[in-house]
């Protein structure tokens, strides 16, 4: 650690850090899932010391946490970890920025497939109707 007054355990600036998103009025949504993502890290390296938030321990993480979730997940987890480690950086907890050099993973892009000539003109034929709503849809 490298200021005397901050955090001294990982969950003392777990908390800081959740603090500093409630103060920044982030959705619940986002607290909670940070909040998720920084206690699994902590049941994960199984220490609540600071100097355990290496680089090498936060891709093992991510590994290790991308054999059980979907890669956009993921990809959520690194964000969460890579702002968190920031935050420490940035306010003189941590030495360095452990996540600098993690990459984000990088999941497939969800080709979604186009409808076919039949099934557009079944779609548009199934609304009947002669209100000028009904016409209207028929025709975009």
């Amino acid at each position: 650690m490298v200021s005397g007054g901050g955090p001294r355990t990982l969950a003392d600036a777990a908390e800081s850090y959740l603090t500093n998103c409630r103060r920044r009025r982030l959705s619940p949504q986002a607290i909670a899932l940070i909040s998720y993502v920084l206690c699994s890290l902590q049941d994960y390296l199984h220490s609540d010391n600071l100097e355990d938030l290496t680089t090498a321990e936060l891709r093992k993480f991510l590994l290790h946490r991308m054999s059980e979730i979907s890669a956009s997940s993921a990809a959520r987890y690194h964000t969460a970890l890579s702002t968190f480690a920031k935050f420490l950086h940035e306010e003189g907890f941590l030495p360095e920025n452990p996540t600098r050099s993690v990459s984000k993973p990088q999941f497939p892009q969800v080709v979604i497939k186009h409808l076919s000539q039949d099934q557009l003109e079944a779609m548009v034929t199934a609304r009947g109707g002669s209100s000028f709503v009904d016409v209207r849809d028929r025709l975009v």
